[in-house]
Protein backbone atom coordinates (compact mmCIF):
# COMPACT_ATOMS: atom_id res chain seq x y z
CA UNK A 1 0.00 0.00 0.00
CA UNK A 2 1.08 3.62 -0.59
CA UNK A 3 2.70 5.32 2.39
CA UNK A 4 1.99 8.87 3.59
CA UNK A 5 1.44 10.26 0.10
CA UNK A 6 5.13 10.00 -0.77
CA UNK A 7 5.22 9.23 -4.52
CA UNK A 8 6.33 5.70 -5.41
CA UNK A 9 6.82 4.63 -1.78
CA UNK A 10 4.95 1.53 -0.66
CA UNK A 11 5.20 -0.76 2.33
CA UNK A 12 5.11 -4.54 2.26
CA UNK A 13 4.75 -6.16 5.63
CA UNK A 14 7.14 -3.90 7.57
CA UNK A 15 9.66 -3.14 4.79
CA UNK A 16 9.55 -0.15 2.45
CA UNK A 17 9.69 -0.58 -1.31
CA UNK A 18 10.08 1.79 -4.25
CA UNK A 19 7.66 1.32 -7.20
CA UNK A 20 7.43 3.68 -10.15
CA UNK A 21 5.42 2.98 -13.29
CA UNK A 22 7.30 3.29 -16.57
CA UNK A 23 5.55 5.49 -19.18
CA UNK A 24 4.40 3.57 -22.25
CA UNK A 25 6.81 5.34 -24.61
CA UNK A 26 9.72 4.39 -22.33
CA UNK A 27 8.47 0.81 -21.86
CA UNK A 28 8.81 0.31 -25.61
CA UNK A 29 12.50 1.17 -25.32
CA UNK A 30 13.36 -0.51 -22.02
CA UNK A 31 11.00 -3.46 -21.82
CA UNK A 32 10.23 -2.59 -18.17
CA UNK A 33 6.69 -1.98 -16.94
CA UNK A 34 7.96 -0.40 -13.75
CA UNK A 35 11.04 0.40 -11.71
CA UNK A 36 10.78 -1.39 -8.40
CA UNK A 37 12.89 -2.75 -5.59
CA UNK A 38 13.18 -3.07 -1.84
CA UNK A 39 14.63 -0.07 0.01
CA UNK A 40 15.73 -2.49 2.75
CA UNK A 41 14.63 -0.26 5.57
CA UNK A 42 11.80 -0.13 8.06
CA UNK A 43 12.51 3.48 9.02
CA UNK A 44 9.87 5.81 7.47
CA UNK A 45 12.19 8.82 7.45
CA UNK A 46 14.98 6.94 5.64
CA UNK A 47 12.49 5.40 3.24
CA UNK A 48 11.03 8.81 2.33
CA UNK A 49 14.52 10.18 1.67
CA UNK A 50 15.47 7.23 -0.53
CA UNK A 51 12.16 7.30 -2.41
CA UNK A 52 12.49 11.00 -3.24
CA UNK A 53 16.08 10.49 -4.39
CA UNK A 54 15.14 7.51 -6.58
CA UNK A 55 12.14 9.38 -7.99
CA UNK A 56 14.42 12.22 -9.06
CA UNK A 57 16.99 9.85 -10.55
CA UNK A 58 14.41 7.92 -12.55
CA UNK A 59 12.68 11.10 -13.74
CA UNK A 60 16.06 12.28 -15.06
CA UNK A 61 16.63 8.91 -16.70
CA UNK A 62 13.22 9.04 -18.38
CA UNK A 63 13.91 12.57 -19.60
CA UNK A 64 17.29 11.52 -21.03
CA UNK A 65 15.74 8.52 -22.77
CA UNK A 66 13.05 10.72 -24.31
CA UNK A 67 15.66 13.11 -25.69
CA UNK A 68 17.96 10.33 -26.82
CA UNK A 69 17.50 9.57 -30.49
CA UNK A 70 16.37 5.97 -30.91
CA UNK A 71 18.39 3.96 -33.38
CA UNK A 72 16.16 3.47 -36.41
CA UNK A 73 15.54 0.18 -38.17
CA UNK A 74 17.38 1.54 -41.22
CA UNK A 75 20.47 2.44 -39.17
CA UNK A 76 20.48 -0.97 -37.54
CA UNK A 77 20.36 -2.58 -40.96
CA UNK A 78 23.26 -0.41 -42.13
CA UNK A 79 25.35 -1.54 -39.16
CA UNK A 80 24.56 -5.19 -39.85
CA UNK A 81 25.40 -4.79 -43.54
CA UNK A 82 28.76 -3.32 -42.55
CA UNK A 83 29.37 -6.30 -40.26
CA UNK A 84 28.51 -8.66 -43.12
CA UNK A 85 31.00 -6.92 -45.40
CA UNK A 86 33.67 -7.46 -42.76
CA UNK A 87 32.87 -11.18 -42.62
CA UNK A 88 33.14 -11.39 -46.40
CA UNK A 89 36.56 -9.77 -46.25
CA UNK A 90 37.66 -12.33 -43.64
CA UNK A 91 36.42 -15.07 -45.95
CA UNK A 92 38.61 -13.73 -48.71
CA UNK A 93 41.60 -13.86 -46.39
CA UNK A 94 40.83 -17.50 -45.56
CA UNK A 95 40.72 -18.42 -49.26
CA UNK A 96 43.97 -16.57 -49.86
CA UNK A 97 45.70 -18.46 -47.03
CA UNK A 98 44.45 -21.79 -48.37
CA UNK A 99 45.80 -20.93 -51.81
CA UNK A 100 49.29 -20.60 -50.39
CA UNK A 101 49.05 -23.79 -48.27
CA UNK A 102 49.80 -26.94 -50.21
CA UNK A 103 48.53 -29.03 -47.30
CA UNK A 104 45.12 -27.35 -47.16
CA UNK A 105 42.28 -29.86 -46.99
CA UNK A 106 39.44 -28.29 -48.98
CA UNK A 107 37.00 -31.13 -48.36
CA UNK A 108 37.45 -30.92 -44.61
CA UNK A 109 37.19 -27.12 -44.69
CA UNK A 110 33.96 -27.37 -46.67
CA UNK A 111 32.50 -29.97 -44.28
CA UNK A 112 33.38 -27.92 -41.20
CA UNK A 113 32.00 -24.74 -42.72
CA UNK A 114 28.78 -26.52 -43.69
CA UNK A 115 28.47 -27.91 -40.15
CA UNK A 116 28.80 -24.42 -38.68
CA UNK A 117 26.29 -23.12 -41.21
CA UNK A 118 23.70 -25.76 -40.26
CA UNK A 119 24.13 -24.97 -36.56
CA UNK A 120 23.65 -21.24 -37.14
CA UNK A 121 20.50 -21.85 -39.18
CA UNK A 122 19.03 -23.82 -36.29
CA UNK A 123 19.92 -20.99 -33.94
CA UNK A 124 18.14 -18.51 -36.23
CA UNK A 125 15.03 -20.71 -36.27
CA UNK A 126 14.96 -20.95 -32.49
CA UNK A 127 15.82 -17.25 -31.95
CA UNK A 128 17.69 -18.33 -28.81
CA UNK A 129 20.77 -16.22 -29.43
CA UNK A 130 24.07 -17.33 -27.93
CA UNK A 131 26.24 -14.95 -25.96
CA UNK A 132 28.78 -14.78 -28.78
CA UNK A 133 26.10 -13.34 -31.09
CA UNK A 134 25.03 -10.83 -28.44
CA UNK A 135 28.66 -9.91 -27.87
CA UNK A 136 29.18 -9.29 -31.58
CA UNK A 137 26.10 -7.03 -31.56
CA UNK A 138 27.50 -5.00 -28.65
CA UNK A 139 30.84 -4.71 -30.46
CA UNK A 140 29.02 -3.36 -33.53
CA UNK A 141 27.29 -0.70 -31.42
CA UNK A 142 30.53 0.23 -29.66
CA UNK A 143 32.38 0.50 -32.97
CA UNK A 144 29.69 2.86 -34.27
CA UNK A 145 29.68 4.93 -31.07
CA UNK A 146 26.06 4.00 -30.32
CA UNK A 147 24.90 3.80 -26.70
CA UNK A 148 22.98 0.58 -25.91
CA UNK A 149 20.26 2.74 -24.33
CA UNK A 150 19.49 4.08 -27.80
CA UNK A 151 18.35 0.62 -28.87
CA UNK A 152 14.91 -0.67 -27.89
CA UNK A 153 14.38 -4.32 -26.83
CA UNK A 154 12.83 -5.07 -30.22
CA UNK A 155 15.79 -3.27 -31.83
CA UNK A 156 18.21 -5.55 -29.98
CA UNK A 157 16.23 -8.60 -31.14
CA UNK A 158 16.50 -7.36 -34.74
CA UNK A 159 20.22 -6.63 -34.26
CA UNK A 160 20.91 -10.12 -32.88
CA UNK A 161 18.98 -11.62 -35.78
CA UNK A 162 20.87 -9.43 -38.25
CA UNK A 163 24.26 -10.51 -36.86
CA UNK A 164 23.23 -14.16 -37.12
CA UNK A 165 21.94 -13.70 -40.66
CA UNK A 166 25.26 -12.07 -41.60
CA UNK A 167 27.16 -15.05 -40.18
CA UNK A 168 24.90 -17.49 -42.02
CA UNK A 169 25.08 -15.71 -45.37
CA UNK A 170 28.86 -15.30 -45.22
CA UNK A 171 29.30 -19.03 -44.48
CA UNK A 172 26.86 -19.96 -47.25
CA UNK A 173 28.92 -17.93 -49.71
CA UNK A 174 32.12 -19.51 -48.39
CA UNK A 175 30.70 -23.01 -48.95
CA UNK A 176 29.58 -22.11 -52.48
CA UNK A 177 33.08 -20.86 -53.32
CA UNK A 178 34.74 -23.91 -51.81
CA UNK A 179 32.46 -26.20 -53.81
CA UNK A 180 33.17 -24.42 -57.09
CA UNK A 181 29.82 -22.64 -57.51
CA UNK A 182 30.86 -18.99 -58.08
CA UNK A 183 27.42 -18.02 -59.42
CA UNK A 184 26.00 -18.70 -55.97
CA UNK A 185 28.25 -16.23 -54.20
CA UNK A 186 25.89 -13.29 -54.63
CA UNK A 187 24.07 -12.51 -51.36
CA UNK A 188 20.83 -14.48 -51.20
CA UNK A 189 19.55 -12.81 -48.05
CA UNK A 190 17.56 -9.64 -48.90
CA UNK A 191 19.25 -7.83 -46.01
CA UNK A 192 22.58 -7.87 -47.87
CA UNK A 193 21.37 -7.26 -51.40
CA UNK A 194 23.69 -5.06 -53.42
CA UNK A 195 26.83 -5.67 -51.37
CA UNK A 196 29.89 -6.78 -53.32
CA UNK A 197 31.45 -10.18 -52.68
CA UNK A 198 33.51 -10.26 -55.86
CA UNK A 199 37.28 -10.70 -56.28
CA UNK A 200 37.56 -13.94 -54.36
CA UNK A 201 41.02 -15.36 -55.10
CA UNK A 202 40.83 -18.52 -57.20
CA UNK A 203 41.15 -21.86 -55.45
CA UNK A 204 44.38 -23.73 -56.16
CA UNK A 205 44.57 -27.30 -57.42
CA UNK A 206 46.51 -29.79 -55.33
CA UNK A 207 49.32 -31.73 -57.06
CA UNK A 208 47.72 -34.28 -59.36
CA UNK A 209 44.21 -32.87 -58.82
CA UNK A 210 42.01 -32.56 -61.87
CA UNK A 211 39.91 -29.42 -62.36
CA UNK A 212 36.36 -30.06 -61.15
CA UNK A 213 33.73 -30.71 -63.78
CA UNK A 214 32.06 -27.47 -64.68
CA UNK A 215 28.53 -27.19 -63.38
CA UNK A 216 26.37 -25.07 -65.68
CA UNK A 217 24.98 -21.99 -64.01
CA UNK A 218 21.22 -21.80 -63.95
CA UNK A 219 19.65 -19.76 -66.70
CA UNK A 220 17.64 -16.71 -65.70
CA UNK A 221 17.08 -15.66 -62.11
CA UNK A 222 16.94 -18.15 -59.30
CA UNK A 223 14.09 -18.42 -56.83
CA UNK A 224 16.21 -16.90 -54.06
CA UNK A 225 17.15 -13.90 -56.21
CA UNK A 226 13.54 -13.17 -57.12
CA UNK A 227 12.42 -13.70 -53.52
CA UNK A 228 15.04 -11.17 -52.43
CA UNK A 229 13.72 -8.59 -54.90
CA UNK A 230 10.14 -9.19 -53.78
CA UNK A 231 10.90 -8.72 -50.08
CA UNK A 232 13.07 -5.65 -50.70
CA UNK A 233 10.35 -3.98 -52.77
CA UNK A 234 7.46 -4.77 -50.44
CA UNK A 235 9.45 -3.74 -47.36
CA UNK A 236 9.62 -0.16 -48.60
CA UNK A 237 6.57 1.05 -46.75
CA UNK A 238 3.97 -1.47 -47.92
CA UNK A 239 4.44 -4.02 -45.13
CA UNK A 240 4.31 -3.62 -41.39
CA UNK A 241 7.14 -5.25 -39.48
CA UNK A 242 5.12 -8.30 -38.45
CA UNK A 243 3.92 -8.80 -42.03
CA UNK A 244 7.50 -8.66 -43.29
CA UNK A 245 8.59 -11.31 -40.81
CA UNK A 246 5.68 -13.56 -41.76
CA UNK A 247 6.53 -13.32 -45.46
CA UNK A 248 10.22 -13.93 -44.84
CA UNK A 249 9.39 -17.04 -42.79
CA UNK A 250 7.02 -18.44 -45.43
CA UNK A 251 9.39 -17.73 -48.32
CA UNK A 252 12.29 -19.23 -46.37
CA UNK A 253 10.22 -22.42 -46.04
CA UNK A 254 9.35 -22.26 -49.73
CA UNK A 255 13.04 -22.04 -50.66
CA UNK A 256 13.76 -24.98 -48.36
CA UNK A 257 11.19 -27.11 -50.20
CA UNK A 258 12.01 -26.06 -53.78
CA UNK A 259 15.68 -25.11 -53.43
CA UNK A 260 17.13 -21.58 -53.51
CA UNK A 261 19.06 -22.22 -56.75
CA UNK A 262 16.05 -23.44 -58.72
CA UNK A 263 15.37 -21.11 -61.66
CA UNK A 264 12.13 -19.34 -60.89
CA UNK A 265 10.65 -20.25 -64.27
CA UNK A 266 11.14 -23.95 -63.44
CA UNK A 267 8.89 -23.88 -60.37
CA UNK A 268 6.10 -26.36 -61.03
CA UNK A 269 2.74 -27.27 -59.53
CA UNK A 270 4.38 -30.29 -57.93
CA UNK A 271 6.65 -27.96 -55.92
CA UNK A 272 3.71 -25.92 -54.65
CA UNK A 273 1.76 -29.07 -53.85
CA UNK A 274 4.66 -30.39 -51.77
CA UNK A 275 4.86 -27.03 -49.97
CA UNK A 276 1.11 -27.08 -49.24
CA UNK A 277 1.25 -30.61 -47.89
CA UNK A 278 4.11 -29.67 -45.59
CA UNK A 279 2.24 -26.64 -44.24
CA UNK A 280 -0.62 -28.94 -43.25
CA UNK A 281 1.78 -31.02 -41.13
CA UNK A 282 3.48 -28.23 -39.15
CA UNK A 283 2.83 -28.56 -35.41
CA UNK A 284 0.76 -25.78 -33.88
CA UNK A 285 2.74 -23.30 -31.75
CA UNK A 286 5.96 -24.84 -33.08
CA UNK A 287 7.90 -21.64 -32.35
CA UNK A 288 6.84 -21.71 -28.69
CA UNK A 289 7.60 -25.39 -28.00
CA UNK A 290 11.10 -25.90 -26.60
CA UNK A 291 11.59 -29.36 -28.09
CA UNK A 292 10.77 -28.06 -31.59
CA UNK A 293 13.04 -25.02 -31.57
CA UNK A 294 15.84 -25.07 -34.10
CA UNK A 295 14.13 -27.51 -36.44
CA UNK A 296 13.91 -26.89 -40.16
CA UNK A 297 10.60 -27.18 -41.99
CA UNK A 298 11.42 -30.69 -43.19
CA UNK A 299 12.35 -31.74 -39.64
CA UNK A 300 9.11 -30.30 -38.27
CA UNK A 301 6.89 -32.18 -40.70
CA UNK A 302 8.87 -35.40 -40.19
CA UNK A 303 7.83 -35.56 -36.53
CA UNK A 304 5.68 -38.56 -35.53
CA UNK A 305 1.93 -37.91 -35.77
CA UNK A 306 0.26 -36.78 -32.59
CA UNK A 307 1.13 -33.12 -32.28
CA UNK A 308 -1.73 -30.71 -33.00
CA UNK A 309 -1.07 -29.04 -36.35
CA UNK A 310 -1.51 -25.44 -37.48
CA UNK A 311 -5.10 -24.31 -37.81
CA UNK A 312 -6.52 -24.22 -41.33
CA UNK A 313 -6.85 -20.46 -40.92
CA UNK A 314 -3.09 -20.12 -40.35
CA UNK A 315 -2.25 -22.55 -43.16
CA UNK A 316 -4.53 -20.57 -45.49
CA UNK A 317 -2.71 -17.39 -44.52
CA UNK A 318 0.74 -18.90 -45.21
CA UNK A 319 -0.36 -20.58 -48.43
CA UNK A 320 -1.86 -17.29 -49.59
CA UNK A 321 1.48 -15.57 -49.01
CA UNK A 322 3.34 -17.87 -51.41
CA UNK A 323 0.55 -17.36 -53.94
CA UNK A 324 0.88 -13.58 -53.59
CA UNK A 325 4.61 -13.97 -54.24
CA UNK A 326 4.05 -15.96 -57.44
CA UNK A 327 1.39 -13.51 -58.65
CA UNK A 328 4.01 -10.79 -58.23
CA UNK A 329 6.46 -12.95 -60.24
CA UNK A 330 3.92 -13.08 -63.08
CA UNK A 331 3.42 -9.31 -62.94
CA UNK A 332 7.21 -8.83 -63.13
CA UNK A 333 7.48 -11.21 -66.14
CA UNK A 334 9.53 -13.79 -64.24
CA UNK A 335 6.73 -16.34 -64.78
CA UNK A 336 4.11 -16.91 -67.45
CA UNK A 337 1.55 -18.25 -64.97
CA UNK A 338 1.17 -18.91 -61.27
CA UNK A 339 2.32 -22.46 -60.44
CA UNK A 340 -0.27 -24.48 -58.57
CA UNK A 341 -2.91 -21.77 -58.92
CA UNK A 342 -5.75 -24.30 -58.88
CA UNK A 343 -4.49 -26.13 -55.80
CA UNK A 344 -6.82 -25.82 -52.82
CA UNK A 345 -6.75 -26.41 -49.08
CA UNK A 346 -9.23 -28.43 -47.04
CA UNK A 347 -12.31 -26.29 -46.47
CA UNK A 348 -12.23 -24.57 -43.05
CA UNK A 349 -15.41 -24.66 -40.96
CA UNK A 350 -17.91 -21.90 -41.84
CA UNK A 351 -17.37 -18.67 -39.92
CA UNK A 352 -20.65 -19.23 -38.12
CA UNK A 353 -19.34 -22.55 -36.81
CA UNK A 354 -15.87 -21.33 -35.85
CA UNK A 355 -17.17 -19.80 -32.61
CA UNK A 356 -20.51 -20.14 -30.83
CA UNK A 357 -22.29 -17.40 -28.90
CA UNK A 358 -22.28 -17.77 -25.15
CA UNK A 359 -25.33 -19.59 -23.84
CA UNK A 360 -27.59 -17.76 -21.35
CA UNK A 361 -26.16 -20.06 -18.66
CA UNK A 362 -22.61 -19.07 -19.53
CA UNK A 363 -23.45 -15.35 -19.58
CA UNK A 364 -25.14 -15.55 -16.18
CA UNK A 365 -22.18 -17.47 -14.81
CA UNK A 366 -19.68 -14.90 -16.13
CA UNK A 367 -21.58 -11.83 -14.91
CA UNK A 368 -22.28 -13.32 -11.50
CA UNK A 369 -18.66 -14.39 -11.02
CA UNK A 370 -16.31 -12.82 -8.41
CA UNK A 371 -15.19 -9.95 -10.68
CA UNK A 372 -18.80 -8.68 -10.55
CA UNK A 373 -19.96 -9.91 -7.13
CA UNK A 374 -16.78 -9.63 -5.09
CA UNK A 375 -13.33 -11.21 -5.26
CA UNK A 376 -10.65 -12.04 -2.72
CA UNK A 377 -8.06 -9.52 -3.99
CA UNK A 378 -6.70 -7.92 -7.16
CA UNK A 379 -4.42 -10.89 -7.60
CA UNK A 380 -7.18 -13.44 -6.96
CA UNK A 381 -10.08 -12.15 -9.05
CA UNK A 382 -11.66 -15.60 -9.53
CA UNK A 383 -11.82 -16.31 -5.79
CA UNK A 384 -15.01 -15.10 -4.04
CA UNK A 385 -14.57 -12.23 -1.60
CA UNK A 386 -15.76 -8.71 -0.87
CA UNK A 387 -13.65 -6.65 -3.29
CA UNK A 388 -15.38 -5.22 -6.39
CA UNK A 389 -13.08 -3.16 -8.60
CA UNK A 390 -14.76 -1.53 -11.58
CA UNK A 391 -11.68 -1.56 -13.80
CA UNK A 392 -10.90 -2.91 -17.26
CA UNK A 393 -11.46 -6.52 -16.27
CA UNK A 394 -14.92 -5.50 -15.02
CA UNK A 395 -15.96 -3.32 -17.95
CA UNK A 396 -14.40 -4.94 -21.04
CA UNK A 397 -16.68 -8.04 -21.14
CA UNK A 398 -19.73 -5.79 -20.61
CA UNK A 399 -18.64 -3.45 -23.40
CA UNK A 400 -18.14 -6.48 -25.66
CA UNK A 401 -21.63 -7.78 -24.87
CA UNK A 402 -23.33 -4.40 -25.43
CA UNK A 403 -21.39 -3.41 -28.59
CA UNK A 404 -20.27 -6.61 -30.33
CA UNK A 405 -16.85 -5.00 -30.72
CA UNK A 406 -13.77 -7.16 -31.09
CA UNK A 407 -11.45 -7.43 -28.09
CA UNK A 408 -8.64 -5.64 -29.92
CA UNK A 409 -10.99 -2.75 -30.77
CA UNK A 410 -12.06 -2.40 -27.13
CA UNK A 411 -8.73 -2.49 -25.32
CA UNK A 412 -7.19 0.15 -27.61
CA UNK A 413 -9.96 2.68 -26.92
CA UNK A 414 -8.99 6.07 -25.50
CA UNK A 415 -11.04 8.21 -23.14
CA UNK A 416 -11.31 10.69 -26.00
CA UNK A 417 -13.01 8.00 -28.13
CA UNK A 418 -16.18 8.37 -26.01
CA UNK A 419 -18.05 11.14 -27.82
CA UNK A 420 -21.46 12.75 -28.04
CA UNK A 421 -23.37 14.07 -31.04
CA UNK A 422 -27.03 14.91 -31.54
CA UNK A 423 -27.75 13.85 -27.96
CA UNK A 424 -26.23 10.38 -28.46
CA UNK A 425 -23.12 9.14 -26.66
CA UNK A 426 -21.07 6.64 -28.66
CA UNK A 427 -17.79 4.79 -29.05
CA UNK A 428 -15.77 6.25 -31.90
CA UNK A 429 -13.74 3.32 -33.14
CA UNK A 430 -11.11 5.15 -35.16
CA UNK A 431 -7.41 5.31 -35.97
CA UNK A 432 -6.83 8.66 -34.32
CA UNK A 433 -4.93 9.34 -31.12
CA UNK A 434 -3.03 6.08 -30.94
CA UNK A 435 -0.18 5.23 -33.29
CA UNK A 436 -0.48 1.52 -32.44
CA UNK A 437 -4.23 1.27 -33.03
CA UNK A 438 -5.08 -1.59 -35.31
CA UNK A 439 -8.28 -2.53 -37.15
CA UNK A 440 -9.12 -5.71 -39.00
CA UNK A 441 -10.61 -3.92 -42.02
CA UNK A 442 -11.40 -0.38 -43.10
CA UNK A 443 -15.10 -0.99 -42.41
CA UNK A 444 -14.18 -1.86 -38.80
CA UNK A 445 -13.73 1.86 -38.18
CA UNK A 446 -17.17 2.93 -37.05
CA UNK A 447 -19.34 4.69 -34.49
CA UNK A 448 -21.23 2.50 -32.01
CA UNK A 449 -23.83 4.14 -29.71
CA UNK A 450 -23.46 3.27 -26.05
CA UNK A 451 -26.30 0.92 -25.14
CA UNK A 452 -28.76 2.27 -22.52
CA UNK A 453 -28.05 -0.79 -20.41
CA UNK A 454 -24.36 0.07 -20.26
CA UNK A 455 -25.25 3.61 -19.22
CA UNK A 456 -27.52 2.27 -16.46
CA UNK A 457 -24.65 0.13 -15.18
CA UNK A 458 -22.67 3.30 -14.47
CA UNK A 459 -20.29 3.20 -17.43
CA UNK A 460 -20.50 6.95 -18.07
CA UNK A 461 -19.57 7.58 -14.44
CA UNK A 462 -16.46 5.46 -15.02
CA UNK A 463 -15.66 7.49 -18.15
CA UNK A 464 -16.25 10.78 -16.33
CA UNK A 465 -13.79 9.87 -13.58
CA UNK A 466 -11.13 9.04 -16.17
CA UNK A 467 -11.74 12.35 -17.98
CA UNK A 468 -10.87 14.13 -14.74
CA UNK A 469 -7.57 12.24 -14.44
CA UNK A 470 -6.33 11.66 -17.99
CA UNK A 471 -8.68 12.92 -20.72
CA UNK A 472 -6.36 11.74 -23.50
CA UNK A 473 -5.33 8.48 -21.85
CA UNK A 474 -6.47 4.91 -22.44
CA UNK A 475 -10.03 4.00 -21.52
CA UNK A 476 -8.76 0.97 -19.62
CA UNK A 477 -5.42 2.10 -18.17
CA UNK A 478 -5.02 -0.96 -15.95
CA UNK A 479 -4.84 -3.30 -18.95
CA UNK A 480 -1.28 -3.85 -20.11
CA UNK A 481 -0.52 -3.86 -23.81
CA UNK A 482 0.32 -7.19 -25.34
CA UNK A 483 3.83 -8.14 -26.42
CA UNK A 484 2.94 -8.18 -30.12
CA UNK A 485 1.20 -5.68 -32.36
CA UNK A 486 -2.16 -6.65 -30.88
CA UNK A 487 -3.19 -4.65 -27.81
CA UNK A 488 -5.38 -7.52 -26.64
CA UNK A 489 -2.73 -10.21 -26.05
CA UNK A 490 -2.37 -9.72 -22.29
CA UNK A 491 -6.10 -9.38 -21.55
CA UNK A 492 -6.96 -12.31 -23.82
CA UNK A 493 -4.67 -14.63 -21.86
CA UNK A 494 -6.07 -13.45 -18.53
CA UNK A 495 -9.66 -13.82 -19.72
CA UNK A 496 -9.01 -17.32 -21.07
CA UNK A 497 -7.73 -18.40 -17.65
CA UNK A 498 -10.53 -16.63 -15.80
CA UNK A 499 -13.48 -18.25 -17.61
CA UNK A 500 -11.96 -21.66 -16.91
CA UNK A 501 -11.42 -20.84 -13.24
CA UNK A 502 -15.09 -19.85 -12.85
CA UNK A 503 -16.21 -22.89 -14.88
CA UNK A 504 -17.78 -20.82 -17.67
CA UNK A 505 -15.70 -22.19 -20.55
CA UNK A 506 -17.21 -24.45 -23.20
CA UNK A 507 -15.99 -25.85 -26.51
CA UNK A 508 -15.98 -23.30 -29.37
CA UNK A 509 -16.65 -20.34 -27.09
CA UNK A 510 -14.19 -17.55 -26.40
CA UNK A 511 -14.19 -13.80 -25.89
CA UNK A 512 -15.23 -13.45 -29.54
CA UNK A 513 -18.48 -15.20 -28.59
CA UNK A 514 -19.78 -11.85 -27.26
CA UNK A 515 -19.73 -10.63 -30.87
CA UNK A 516 -21.94 -13.56 -31.87
CA UNK A 517 -24.29 -12.79 -28.96
CA UNK A 518 -24.56 -9.20 -30.16
CA UNK A 519 -25.23 -10.27 -33.76
CA UNK A 520 -27.97 -12.64 -32.59
CA UNK A 521 -29.49 -9.85 -30.48
CA UNK A 522 -29.56 -7.54 -33.53
CA UNK A 523 -31.38 -10.20 -35.53
CA UNK A 524 -33.87 -10.97 -32.76
CA UNK A 525 -34.51 -7.26 -32.25
CA UNK A 526 -35.49 -6.87 -35.91
CA UNK A 527 -32.69 -4.40 -36.70
CA UNK A 528 -32.52 -3.84 -40.44
CA UNK A 529 -29.51 -5.32 -42.22
CA UNK A 530 -27.81 -2.03 -43.20
CA UNK A 531 -27.85 -0.82 -39.58
CA UNK A 532 -26.65 -4.21 -38.36
CA UNK A 533 -23.72 -4.05 -40.77
CA UNK A 534 -22.86 -0.54 -39.61
CA UNK A 535 -22.91 -1.52 -35.91
CA UNK A 536 -20.89 -4.70 -36.47
CA UNK A 537 -18.32 -3.03 -38.73
CA UNK A 538 -19.08 -5.31 -41.67
CA UNK A 539 -18.71 -4.11 -45.25
CA UNK A 540 -22.03 -4.01 -47.13
CA UNK A 541 -21.25 -5.01 -50.72
CA UNK A 542 -24.84 -4.92 -51.96
CA UNK A 543 -25.83 -2.67 -54.84
CA UNK A 544 -28.30 -0.90 -52.55
CA UNK A 545 -25.48 0.07 -50.17
CA UNK A 546 -23.69 1.98 -52.93
CA UNK A 547 -26.43 4.62 -52.91
CA UNK A 548 -27.29 7.17 -50.24
CA UNK A 549 -25.35 8.14 -47.11
CA UNK A 550 -24.34 6.04 -44.15
CA UNK A 551 -26.73 5.76 -41.18
CA UNK A 552 -26.84 8.70 -38.76
CA UNK A 553 -25.83 8.30 -35.13
CA UNK A 554 -29.48 8.75 -34.15
CA UNK A 555 -30.55 5.88 -36.41
CA UNK A 556 -27.84 3.68 -34.92
CA UNK A 557 -28.87 4.65 -31.37
CA UNK A 558 -32.49 3.75 -32.12
CA UNK A 559 -31.34 0.38 -33.46
CA UNK A 560 -29.19 -0.15 -30.37
CA UNK A 561 -32.18 0.41 -28.10
CA UNK A 562 -33.85 -2.62 -29.74
CA UNK A 563 -31.03 -4.92 -28.64
CA UNK A 564 -31.85 -7.19 -25.67
CA UNK A 565 -29.82 -9.99 -24.08
CA UNK A 566 -30.75 -13.19 -22.29
CA UNK A 567 -28.78 -12.47 -19.13
CA UNK A 568 -29.70 -11.19 -15.67
CA UNK A 569 -27.64 -8.11 -14.78
CA UNK A 570 -30.01 -6.74 -12.13
CA UNK A 571 -27.43 -7.22 -9.36
CA UNK A 572 -24.99 -5.00 -11.28
CA UNK A 573 -27.48 -2.14 -11.53
CA UNK A 574 -27.59 -1.97 -7.76
CA UNK A 575 -23.80 -2.15 -7.61
CA UNK A 576 -23.40 0.80 -9.99
CA UNK A 577 -24.05 3.39 -7.26
CA UNK A 578 -21.91 1.81 -4.54
CA UNK A 579 -18.53 3.02 -3.43
CA UNK A 580 -16.62 0.01 -4.67
CA UNK A 581 -15.91 1.75 -8.00
CA UNK A 582 -12.22 2.11 -8.75
CA UNK A 583 -11.11 3.95 -11.87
Amino acid sequence: MAYSHVPHLVIRNTTFWFRMAVPKDIFRRTGFLEFKGSLRTRDPAVAKLLARRLSGDFEQLIARLRHMEELSHEKLQALVRGYFQGLIDKGKETIACMRDDAMADFEQETALTQRDLDALRKELTSRQFRQVIKGAAMDILAGAGVEPKAVSPSGFADLYEGVLRAEIESLRIQVARLEGRPWNTSPGDPLFQGLSVENYPPLPLLPGQEPPEAIPAPQGKTLSEVQREFVALKSKGEWEEDTRKDYERVLRWLLEVIGPDCPVDKVATSHVKEFRDMLLKIPANYSKMAHLKGMSLKELVALPPGEKTLSLKTVDKYFGMQRTFFHWCVAEDYLQKVPGEKLTLPAPPPASEARYPYSPEQLNKIFSSPVYTGSKSLGRRSTPGSLIVRDGRYWIPLVALFTGARLGEIVQLLVSDIKERDGCVFFDLNQYGGEKKNFKTESSKREVPIHPGLVDLGFMGYVGALRQKAPKGPLFPDINEGTGKDFSDAFSKWYGRYVREIDAWAEKTAFHSYRHNFKNALDKGGVQVSLSYALMGHADSSVHAAYGSKPSIKQLAEAMSMVKFEVDLSHLFSESHQSTTDT
